[in-house]
């Protein structure tokens, strides 16, 4: 799977369902400890760049929490 394919599949989930619970507490529970750190690092590379985005209406929320929580020296380590 491509990035662009996990992306669309990560759409398309967040599309149909609003409580993402399941999924959350799959990677916190249930993926190796490695592998959970690696995905932590992939949901501070989006809140980053989704800091940087513009915005209208449907995203100003997204991005000012974003910018607030200013996680440009963030340092996950893969061990």
């Amino acid at each position: 799977m491509t990035g662009e394919e996990l992306g669309k599949a990560i759409e398309d989930y967040v599309n149909h369902t609003r409580s993402y619970t399941e999924v959350a507490n799959y990677i916190v529970n249930n993926t190796h400890r490695t592998l959970n750190q690696s995905i932590i690092r992939m949901f501070v590379e989006v809140i980053k760049l989704e800091a940087t985005a513009s915005f209208d209406g449907r995203n100003e929320a997204s991005v000012k929490l974003c910018k607030r929580l200013a996680l440009d020296d963030v340092y996950l380590p893969y061990i």
